[in-house]
């Protein structure tokens, strides 16, 4: 709902410093000053040999010269002027990765989705080949180094940024005596297509299963049409309003989301994530009851200042007041837009920022 920089009050040197780390991280050296056997840049050494071997073209592949080629200049690619391009795909910010995407697509085609089949059997694609042996997002996943980066981002504990309503973080594990991330990753360009960046740093988005699994799944996301964490706030283009404005002087039970400003017409963010749909019942709960709250007490003549005050620290215990802080509360930008939208938040003296 804002951007991440936004959330962990850092600018955008801090964040390209925790892109740097998150490369080191990847890429440990050994004593000598050498890559450990383990790093991405290890693996893509090894992997740049393997695809030229017959084992890899009998499990991945049919015998297409160009495919080969193709395959050769990739990792040539990557690991030309010592891993300047791999290292570009890990720490580059999402508009860059976007250039990479179409610059990929010119020189390679379709060789990252392409599924390959001889007769009746199916073999790996290339794309799955570089998932599970180069990239390696699910060994990542299990790791320390994916608690330190949902840490460095600011997601010990917070909200999910795509529909803040759903809790994510981090929490010690009794059984295991380790810590845990309950929280989904997702990554903004789909690893399927563009398995290429399934480790970049500004292409892991903390998220909410229902957000990521449930909802986007194998949607397509591209800066174009979907609000990227990293790069706008959907806070600052979309903004909450009751769907029937009957609902302004009853009980509100629906909801919809209506664009602050021109510009970004054919975005289907709120749509793909079904956002409204989040917002249940139950979770409008603490909003009508503060709305039964005030036509009752305090947006009446002759209020009591006691009731008043009660009234602003019940509000402010649950809503907040900066933007910045919107992730650390449930429904955050939800209760701030519609406070705002029904005149309460102007009538008892609350200004958000």
């Amino acid at each position: 709902m804002i951007k991440l920089l936004h959330h962990i009050g850092c600018d955008n040197n801090a964040m390209e410093q925790k892109a740097e780390a998150h490369w080191v991280r990847l890429n440990p050296l050994k004593r000598d000053g050498n890559y450990h056997y383990h790093s991405l840049v290890g693996r893509v050494n090894r992997a740049a040999q393997f695809v030229q071997t017959q084992e890899f073209t009998d499990a991945h592949t049919n015998r297409n010269r160009q495919d080969a080629i193709l395959r050769d200049r990739f990792f040539s690619a990557l690991t030309a002027n010592r891993n300047e391009l791999l290292k570009n795909i890990i720490i580059s910010a999402p508009t860059e990765l976007h250039e990479i995407k179409a610059r990929f697509h010119r020189e390679y085609g379709d060789m990252f989705s392409a599924v390959q089949a001889i007769g009746t059997k199916r073999k790996r694609t290339f794309s799955e080949f570089l998932q599970d042996h180069v990239f390696k997002y699910d060994l990542f996943r299990k790791s320390d180094h994916c608690l330190e980066l949902l840490s460095d981002l600011g997601f010990e504990s917070a909200f999910c940024p795509y529909c803040n309503v759903h809790l994510v973080g981090i929490a010690a594990t009794e059984v295991e005596q380790h810590r845990k991330a309950y929280v989904s990753v997702d990554h903004f360009f789909g690893q399927a297509l563009y398995p290429y960046l399934g480790l970049s740093f500004f292409n892991l988005i903390p998220a909410c299963s229902f957000c990521n699994q449930n909802d986007k799944g194998a949607v397509v996301f591209e800066l174009a049409t979907h609000i990227h964490p990293h790069v706008e706030s959907f806070d600052d283009w979309f903004e909450f309003d009751v769907a029937n404005a009957a609902d302004l002087y009853g009980r509100i039970e629906r909801l919809r989301l209506t664009p602050k400003m021109a510009g970004r017409g054919q975005d289907r963010t709120g749509d793909d994530l079904k956002i409204v749909e989040k917002y249940s019942e139950a979770s409008l709960s603490s909003l009508n009851e503060w709305l039964n709250i005030y036509r009752a007490e305090i947006g009446v003549q002759g209020r009591s200042l006691q009731a008043l005050e009660m009234f602003r620290k019940m509000i402010l215990a649950s809503v907040p007041i900066n933007k910045e802080k919107i992730l650390t509360k449930s429904n955050g930008k939800c209760h701030r837009d519609l406070l705002i939208r029904l005149g309460i938040a102007a009538d008892v003296g609350i200004q958000f920022t």
